[in-house]
């Protein structure tokens, strides 16, 4: 199947119809080869460890104050059960809502849901909940009683941007989502990338609070890759059940027992899972992948390029319990 596979979460970044698998799993049986390629990610690693250092005292200087004023924490500061409020954030099209879900359903959790729309926000009510859903980083200070000293710690999977957009058109075609548009329900998907509906660079925008209309730049990939560095605890979409297993244990891990909760995450998720993957289906998605590769990357360059970022930590780490990402 398609997400069990996590075949979008690469895939589609070089070729649209390769299948693309991380270097350590391809030289698995070639020392030599597996030691050149971690000698090669790690010098890589210092150039670009150098390279947002210099951000930090240029470009980012005044973003990273802005996210301190927006009550962000760092990934490297220590998660305060008591104060702190963990909050996941999907970009509209992630489709990692069932992160969120599992926790809910599964673990006996609360979410505060704040959802910003062209032409609507969707808010909850929700007192004293265990976490915030949002699709933006954005305003939020105005949906939130933020206390002196209480901090936000943002968790997410990071999506192929490309597979991103198709997800988010279906999801406004679908009138029972709350995301349905009728206008856009009328096109069909070659018009929707001509349209002014289109969103490029959700996450770029997302974590910059930058409009539709606002024409990206280079030093605005630097911004937002500074922020996804050293502000998002995230995983790409392939290692979602490390994710949530990982989520849970530095967020909300008083009451943990896999005995109890595991089966019932794991029910949950397969379940939404499978829906996604009969909607590729029904929608073409893999056809539309190979259609509309090139378009879809250069509509979405800047995202296409944080996701690439994204692989290249999750290459380098793998499966480790908890990455400090701080400095990157």
């Amino acid at each position: 199947m398609l997400y069990l596979s996590d075949s979008d979460s690469i895939s589609t970044l070089t070729t649209a119809t390769s299948t693309c698998t991380r270097p350590r799993i391809i030289m698995k049986n070639n020392p030599k080869a597996m030691q050149l390629v971690s000698i090669l990610a790690y010098v890589l690693l210092i150039i670009n460890t150098i390279m947002i250092g210099q951000v930090l005292y240029s470009v980012d200087s005044s973003y990273f104050e802005s996210s301190r004023i927006l009550g962000l924490a760092l990934n490297s500061e220590e998660f305060k059960i008591s104060t702190d409020i963990p909050l996941f954030l999907n970009i509209d099209g992630g489709g990692s809502e069932f992160i969120s879900k599992a926790l809910s359903n599964c673990c006996n959790l609360t979410q505060k849901t704040i959802l910003f729309m062209q032409d609507k926000n969707i808010i909850n009510e929700e007192q004293h909940p265990d976490f915030i859903f949002t699709n933006s980083l954005c305003n939020l200070t105005q949906h939130l009683d933020l206390k002196q000293n209480q901090k936000i710690h943002v968790f997410m999977l990071v999506r192929n941007p490309l597979v991103q957009t198709l997800l988010s058109f279906i999801a406004k075609r679908d009138r029972s989502n709350i995301h349905f548009n009728q206008r856009i329900a009328r096109l069909d998907f070659k018009k929707y990338l001509n349209s002014n509906f289109l969103e490029n660079n959700q996450l770029t925008r997302s974590l910059l609070c930058k409009s539709r209309e606002y024409t990206l730049t280079d030093d605005d990939y630097t911004e937002a890759k500074y922020i996804l560095s050293n502000f998002i605890n995230f995983r790409t979409f392939g290692e979602y059940q490390l994710a949530i297993n990982s989520f849970y244990a530095k967020y909300f891990s008083t009451s943990y027992s896999a005995n109890e909760i595991e089966e019932c995450k794991k029910k949950s998720i397969m379940e939404d899972l499978r829906k996604q993957d009969r909607l590729f289906k029904k929608f073409q998605v893999e056809e539309k992948l190979v259609d509309f590769s090139e378009d879809l990357k250069q509509m979405n360059k800047y995202d296409t390029k944080l996701y690439q970022h994204a692989l290249f930590l999750s290459s380098i780490y793998g499966t480790t319990t908890e990455v400090n990402r701080n400095m990157r």
